[in-house]
């Protein structure tokens, strides 16, 4: 979807809107999902450092296009 995004014309291509949808209803099914399985794929424990791992790279791509003319 953000791929071909540009190259299809965003929500503009029953393409993107699909992709779009799918990709909603899966993370919909998927937080349920990691929060109650005994053993879930992604690791809760490590939240604190992916919250500050993601912060770090938002700002940076951020403050990086805020630069570009």
């Amino acid at each position: 979807m953000l791929d071909n995004g540009n190259e299809k014309d965003w929500f503009s291509s029953p393409v993107i809107i699909a992709a779009g949808v799918v990709s909603l209803v899966s993370v919909a099914f998927l937080i349920p999902w990691e929060l109650s399985d005994k053993h879930p794929v992604i690791d809760r424990h490590l939240r604190r450092n992916f919250r500050v791992g993601t912060a770090v790279i938002g700002v940076s791509y951020f403050a990086f296009y805020s630069s570009c003319p």
